[in-house]
């Protein structure tokens, strides 16, 4: 996606806004950003390089924890939230993709496992009584 040009005014209401921080906070940030993420967030939601996805969001949250520290001492209000963050990255990490991931099929694919689809699915319970309940319904 492209960023906005930092004149930018499509949006009026916006760009008075950033205008009236512009002047009131000159040396801030204040200008458009790509909205959609990094590329480790995008792969990390498709199964697809989850640990190497897992890996950067617990380094940014490392970096994250650690500027909270120092800039607002011991807060404890914003580092529950980031230890949030970096216990969910970091259990993502170490469980790994699962069985329902690009990771995990495309790894059966490479072992040469014929069955695999049927150990994804049907030997689930939950996910036969799901799809049953769907399609009866």
């Amino acid at each position: 996606m492209k960023v906005p040009a930092l004149n930018c005014t499509l949006c009026p209401r916006l760009f008075n806004f950033r205008k009236k921080n512009n002047e009131e906070w000159p040396d801030w940030h204040n200008a458009p950003v790509n909205s959609f993420g990094s590329l480790n967030s995008r792969l990390l939601i498709l199964g697809l390089g989850t640990r190497l996805g897992a890996i950067a969001i617990l380094a940014t949250m490392s970096v994250a924890i650690y500027h909270a520290i120092v800039t607002s001492g011991f807060n404890i209000y914003l580092l529950e939230l980031l230890a949030l963050y970096f216990a969910s990255a970091f259990s993502i990490f170490l469980l790994g993709p699962g069985m329902f991931s690009a990771d995990y099929l495309i790894s059966e694919i490479l072992l040469g496992k014929s069955n695999f689809i049927n150990s994804i699915f049907w030997q689930n319970k939950f996910f036969i009584n799901f799809l049953i309940f769907f399609v009866i319904n």
